[in-house]
């Protein structure tokens, strides 16, 4: 069985080289090309094909939806996401009536785009994990009939909700969460990390209802508003496999980190392409070294970005090889080049 090809249909070069490095961090198994432009792609596909492929909406010439329309009349099932910096809804929406597979504004969630990526080569369903997490909320709700489920962070913002408790403001949450959180923060030296399994579970009871508050390792609470009782096997099984289900969710960066063992923070300018909210993937240049084939591809490339020619004077890598001034195959120092 072959390699599983990923194809990037992407016009901006430093994207194009950021989406294509961290998918090959990844799986460095697949196999990952790059083209510039609609007509490209539908070349590269025809001649090659494709297990995946990411496009983004605007490209010179055809948009990234018009090919995605001409593939779906053509019945080419082939999975798609699409990438926008485009923040109008109808363009998701059309997007959505195509059958793609994701959607991501840019910059991109980098963890959330790997998983995605991760689960339609797998020929798995891919859910963002907002709307995941907001079921699984829903789900352990409607299950122990409680007034809401909230999911905070350790500052105390309610980021998911599924119901509401009207007497219960944002502030006093906040202020809640904060207090558990410096209580927790000074006990983990001597009762360790918070467990997952079994759950935590702190219990505060009241004339009118119940709270439960339940720490994760991963630095949110899950906090649920009862107003009916509940048993307490119940209880414990349910937050038990909801914890299990958002703990799921929110670690889906663990690969990436435990892909390499020699890593450095993302080079500046991939930082400012993926955003400052976003997770960094991380650089692997343990044992990084630069072969003669490889040479020449940065060659080549170097030479396209200049505009397909060479300036007077300058020489090829043909050139410069056959004069003894590319570097031999035995006697490489190992670097690497940021553009």
């Amino acid at each position: 069985m072959g390699r599983k090809r990923v194809m990037i249909v992407e016009d901006q070069r430093e994207i194009a080289r950021m989406v294509h490095s961290a998918i090959q961090l990844m799986d460095p198994s697949l196999d990952v090309v790059d083209t510039l432009s609609a007509e490209e792609a539908s070349l590269e596909l025809a001649e090659h094909g494709a297990d995946l492929i990411v496009i983004d909406v605007r490209l010179p010439g055809i948009s990234g939806l018009e090919l995605v329309e001409r593939w779906h009349i053509q019945n080419i099932n082939i999975p798609v996401i699409v990438t926008t910096g485009f923040s109008e809804p109808a363009i998701r929406a059309l997007a959505e009536r195509l059958g793609v597979r994701a959607f991501f504004n840019k910059p991109l969630p980098m963890d959330e785009f790997l998983l995605a990526v991760r689960s339609i080569l797998a020929g798995e369903s891919f859910q963002p994990s907002e709307d995941r997490a907001a079921k699984v909320l829903t789900d352990l709700r409607q299950k122990l009939d409680a007034d809401a489920a909230w999911l905070c962070q350790e500052g105390g913002q309610a980021t998911h909700r599924a119901g509401d408790v009207l007497e219960v403001m944002e502030e006093d949450m906040e202020a809640v969460q904060h207090a558990l959180a410096a209580i927790l923060h000074r006990t983990v030296p001597f009762l360790g990390e918070v467990k997952e399994d079994p759950p935590s579970i702190i219990s505060v009871s009241g004339e009118k209802r119940q709270m439960i508050v339940t720490p994760m390792p991963s630095g949110p609470s899950l906090v649920l508003f009862l107003s009916k009782p509940i048993a307490a096997q119940t209880l414990f099984d349910e937050l038990t496999e909801a914890v299990h289900r958002l703990e799921k969710i929110f670690h889906t960066d663990r690969l990436m980190q435990e892909a390499s063992s020699g890593v450095v923070p993302m080079p500046d300018w991939v930082q400012q392409t993926v955003g400052g909210g976003a997770t960094e993937p991380e650089w692997n240049l343990a044992e990084t070294s630069v072969e003669s084939q490889e040479a020449k591809t940065f060659w080549d490339d170097a030479v396209l970005e200049a505009g397909g020619f060479l300036s007077p004077g300058k020489l090829t890598f043909e050139e410069a090889e056959k004069l003894g001034w590319a570097p031999d195959d035995g006697s490489i120092t190992p670097y690497r080049v940021f553009e």
